[in-house]
């Protein structure tokens, strides 16, 4: 399995550009990047921005040297101009600097990383993704499941061991999937009118845990291939519209609307249930293998 972005394409050398500009800026030392959000899943339109997650070997700090807030953004455009954002990642439109083209870097010290690192003993019903805690240990997992790694240093091959070992077991993948699912589904599904991405966002999480559950490997991480290996009909024909929909739309995401879907719903509550029990029966035994 190819876990790498090609480093020749366009994005790469705009990623690359943009890591340059950052160290300089920053006097940091970058280790490796990769691409997540929507863009990595195949859920991107022309409204889409791409996330960068850029993993550091120690914390950045600001000009007044003190340490940065681990939400820290920081913004690249075509012509490479640079700024910097604080605060929530959800306030994108009400900035100047957003554009359609922009690349949001998103950045954590490896070593802050591991040492918050934490393997679950059992999923209470109400287990729940939070942002600022859960982010930043999951965030190197979250770049190997995404598999748009970009290692323009050789860093993830020479410490290839290690990181598969800290990052990326079956239960380190399942314990970012099943909460950021379960929060998914316990608040912004059970509105009276839900932003189709987010219909697409839980039958990923809910898909991808099924496939290593079964199959022991990193799933296929493109949303169009990993919806065709859910096996109800009923539920892929409801999906397959709404990722039509989504990759054809030049509206921003969270202006998409549409009624509840309960026959979506129901399928990611049964498939979140299933989850939880495989995961407290074999979190410190089957799960222990990596994916890579």
């Amino acid at each position: 399995m190819n876990i790498y972005m090609e480093e020749t394409s366009e994005i790469c050398q705009r990623i690359r550009e943009s890591l340059l500009a950052f160290e300089r800026e920053f006097s940091a030392n970058v280790l490796f990047a990769g691409l997540t959000g929507s863009t990595a899943m195949g859920l991107s339109n022309q409204t889409s921005d791409s996330d960068i997650f850029v993993i550091t070997e120690e914390p950045i700090l600001d000009f007044s040297h003190k340490l940065v807030d681990k939400r820290f953004k920081y913004h690249s455009f075509n012509d490479y101009k640079l700024a910097l954002k604080f605060g929530n990642f959800e306030q994108r439109q009400d900035s100047i600097l957003l554009r359609e083209d922009s690349l949001h870097l998103i950045v954590f010290a490896l070593p802050a990383i591991e040492s918050s690192k934490t393997i679950p003993v059992s999923y209470p019903s109400s287990h729940t993704y939070q942002d600022d805690k859960d982010r930043l240990p999951k965030s190197v997992t979250r770049l190997f499941y995404r598999q748009h790694i970009y290692d323009w240093r050789g860093y993830v091959q020479s410490h290839w061991e290690h990181l598969i070992e800290q990052h990326c077991k079956a239960i380190d993948v399942l314990d970012y999937l099943y909460p950021l699912c379960r929060t998914r589904t316990d608040t912004v599904l059970k509105k009276s009118q839900v932003v189709t991405r987010e219909y697409l966002y839980a039958a990923h999480n809910i898909l991808s845990m099924q496939w290593i559950i079964k199959n022991m490997s990193l799933s296929p991480n493109m949303f169009v291939d990993l919806l065709k290996t859910c096996n109800d009909k009923d539920v892929f024909n409801e999906l397959m519209p709404l990722y039509e929909e989504n990759k054809s739309s030049n509206i921003p995401r969270k202006e998409i609307l549409i009624e509840r879907n309960h026959i979506i719903e129901n399928f990611v509550e049964k498939g979140l249930n299933e989850a939880k029990i495989a995961i407290e029966k074999f979190a410190f035994t089957d799960f222990q293998k990596k994916l890579l």
